[in-house]
C-alpha cells in the first residue's frame, strides 16, 4: 500500500467475520495512524509478516484501542518518524498478541528511553519471549543550537548477559547531524578470522564489540559550535567504544586526537592517512604523539586505501602494539611489493610485535600463495613463516 499524500487518513470501520482476507504479508508505505493500522489488520488475521513504515503526528490513545489478534505474526518491521515514544511503543507490541520472532525498529523519535537496555530487556523477556532477531536503529539528531538529550543512566548495559547470549551487537555510527545507534545479531567482521579461517565470537570478545563508524570528520566546517569530539563524548556516555572505522581521508593529527578520546580501541579500520613527509612533524604534533603511544592498545589494523608506505611507516608509529595488519591492495604486485618492503622494515626493528600480515587482492589464487613464498625465501626476507590462502585473502604469519 503507497501514496504520495503526506496527510492521508484512513476510514475504513473494524472488519466483521464476513469480511477476512487470505493477505499473509502486508506492506503499509504511507502515512498511517495506530488506530488506522489496527483497522486495517482486522481485515488480515493471517499475517506473517507486516512492515509498518510510518506513523503520522495525530495522536492517538491507544488506551482505547481493542487488542488485534495476529496470533501467525512473526515477523515485524517498524518505521517510526513521528510521536511514539518508547512507552507508546511497548503498550503497540502488547496489543498485538503475536508470537513475533523477528523484529526490526527504526525510530527518529528523540526520546532516549528507546537507549535503555535494561529497560528493553524487561520488555523483551516478559512481551517478546520468542524473539529471535532484533533489528534497531535510533537516530539522535545532534546540531548547533540544538539541545539533544542526554542518556543519563549507567554505561554499558548493552553488553550484560541478555545481549552476549542473544548475540545482540550494538554498533555507532556519525552520520552528518546524526548519531546512529543500531542493534542487530552479530556478523562476522574483518579482524575475527586468523590463517586457520577459525571465526572468534566468544562471550569475552562479543563484550568488547562495540564499533563506532566515521564518515564525517569534520563536522566544525558546517558548524561554529560542534565539533567531532562532541559526538564521541556524547556516544561515550552510552559506552565504551572497542572498535574504529574511519571511511574517508584523514590527517594524521586527527587521528591522534580521536585515538586519545578513545583509548580502549583494539582494531582500526581506516580508509587512507594523510601526512607530511616524515620529519616533518610539527613540535606539538611530536608531543602529542609521545603522550598517546603509551596509552595505545590497537592491535589490529586494516588499511583500506594506502597511498605509500609513509602512510604505513606513520601508522605503525602511531600504533606501536600492532600484530594484525590487513592491506587491501589492488594486484598481485601491490601484495609483493609491500610483502617485501614491510619484513625488511620490521627485521630492522627488534621489539616489533607485527606477527601477522593480510593481503586482500581480487581473484587470489594458489598461484601467488607460490610466488609469494619463493620470493620471501630468494630475497632472505624470513624463514620461520606459513602462507595461507582464504577466499580472497593471503595470510602471511610468523613467530
Amino acid at each position: 500500500m503507497e501514496s504520495n499524500d503526506f496527510d492521508i487518513t484512513i476510514s475504513l470501520p473494524i472488519s466483521t467475520n464476513e469480511q477476512i482476507s487470505s493477505i499473509e504479508h502486508l506492506i503499509i508505505d504511507h502515512s498511517c495512524a495506530i488506530d488506522e493500522l489496527f483497522a486495517i489488520t482486522s481485515y488480515t488475521p493471517h499475517l506473517h509478516r507486516l512492515k509498518f513504515l510510518s506513523l503520522t503526528d495525530r495522536n492517538v490513545n491507544i488506551r482505547n484501542i481493542k487488542p488485534m489478534i495476529l496470533p501467525n505474526l512473526t515477523h515485524l518491521s517498524m518505521h517510526i518518524y513521528s510521536i511514539a515514544s518508547f512507552n507508546i511503543f511497548q503498550k503497540f507490541i502488547s496489543k498485538l498478541n503475536s508470537k513475533i520472532k523477528i523484529l526490526s525498529l527504526t525510530t527518529i523519535v528523540e526520546d532516549i528511553t528507546y537507549l535503555d537496555a535494561d529497560r528493553w530487556e524487561s520488555f523483551i523477556l516478559t512481551k517478546l519471549p520468542q524473539l529471535e532477531k532484533f533489528y534497531f536503529k535510533y537516530s539522535a539528531y545532534f546540531a548547533e543550537n540544538y539541545e539533544t538529550p542526554v542518556y543519563i543512566g549507567q554505561r554499558d548495559q548493552f553488553v550484560s548477559s541478555f545481549w552476549l547470549q542473544r548475540q545482540w551487537i550494538l554498533d555507532i555510527e556519525f552520520e552528518f547531524e546524526n548519531i546512529i545507534y543500531s542493534i542487530r545479531p552479530y556478523r562476522k567482521r574483518w579482524y575475527e578470522y586468523d590463517t586457520q579461517k577459525t571465526m572468534i565470537n566468544s562471550s569475552d570478545k562479543l563484550s568488547k564489540s562495540i564499533r563506532l563508524s566515521l564518515d564525517d570528520l569534520y563536522p566544525e566546517q558546517s558548524t561554529k559550535t560542534i565539533y567531532l569530539n562532541d559526538y564521541i563524548n556524547y556516544a561515550l556516555t552510552l559506552t565504551q567504544i572497542y572498535h574504529l572505522e574511519i571511511h574517508a581521508k584523514i590527517f594524521c593529527n586527527k587521528l591522534m586526537e580521536i585515538l586519545h578520546l578513545l583509548p580502549d580501541v583494539i582494531t582500526l579500520k581506516i580508509f587512507s592517512l594523510s601526512i607530511l613527509q616524515r620529519g616533518d612533524l610539527s613540535d606539538d604534533e611530536i608531543e602529542f604523539l609521545c603522550i598517546l603511544l603509551p596509552k595505545n592498545q590497537i592491535r589490529k589494523i586494516c588499511f583500506e586505501n594506502m597511498g605509500d608506505m609513509d602512510e604505513l611507516y606513520m601508522l605503525l608509529l602511531i600504533c606501536p602494539r600492532i600484530n594484525h595488519l590487513q592491506i587491501q591492495c589492488v594486484n598481485y604486485m601491490h601484495a609483493e611489493l609491500l610483502t617485501g618492503l614491510i619484513l625488511i622494515e620490521i627485521k630492522g626493528v627488534s621489539n616489533s610485535l607485527l606477527r601477522l600480515l593480510c593481503f586482500s587482492i581480487p581473484e587470489t589464487h594458489d598461484e601467488m600463495i607460490e610466488k609469494l613464498e619463493k620470493m620471501i625465501d630468494r630475497e632472505n626476507l624470513r624463514f620461520d613463516f606459513i602462507i595461507k590462502h582464504v577466499m580472497d585473502k593471503i595470510y602471511l604469519q610468523w613467530k
